[in-house]
């Protein structure tokens, strides 16, 4: 039982400066502004002729989303921001707040960027793209 309790008292040989990893050494993040990354929620249909991505977006506004969509892949972007300001004549108030959205993802099959037709509606976006026409290949005869 002793043998135990002296691995517990080792854990400073691993790293002897594991003394100033307390908590109370960092700054809380209360006192910094927050900006994340965020991942939207995708779901891809295959409908047949085209392929349906509906990608959420919650709170974006629709002029500050980017969308690119190549024959074998679509990226999605946006920004959201918000201030919010008060003024009275004895306090001021001031909040920023930032949050970006991306995602980028394969698609199964490849589609016609230029037959795409994408609208944002009360947070999603859905994006329909037109499958490419596939090619015929030609047989070969090896000599």
């Amino acid at each position: 039982m002793a043998r135990k309790e002296v691995r517990d008292l080792d854990i400073f040989s691993e790293n002897p400066f594991s003394f100033f990893d307390f908590p109370v050494m960092r700054m809380p993040s209360v006192f910094f502004e927050k900006s994340e990354v965020k991942t939207p929620v995708i779901e891809l249909k295959d409908e047949g002729r085209e392929l349906v991505a509906t990608i959420e977006m919650p709170g974006v506004d629709k002029n500050d989303i980017k969308l690119k969509v190549n024959p074998d892949s679509v990226s999605v972007s946006a920004e959201k921001k918000k201030e919010k300001e008060e003024k009275t004549k004895n306090k001021y108030y001031s909040e920023r707040s930032y949050s970006r959205f991306y995602r980028s993802f394969s698609l199964p099959v490849e589609v016609n960027p230029s037959k795409v037709n994408a609208k944002y509606d009360n947070g999603v976006l859905e994006v329909r793209m037109e499958k490419a026409k596939s090619k015929s290949g030609a047989e070969i005869k090896i000599k």
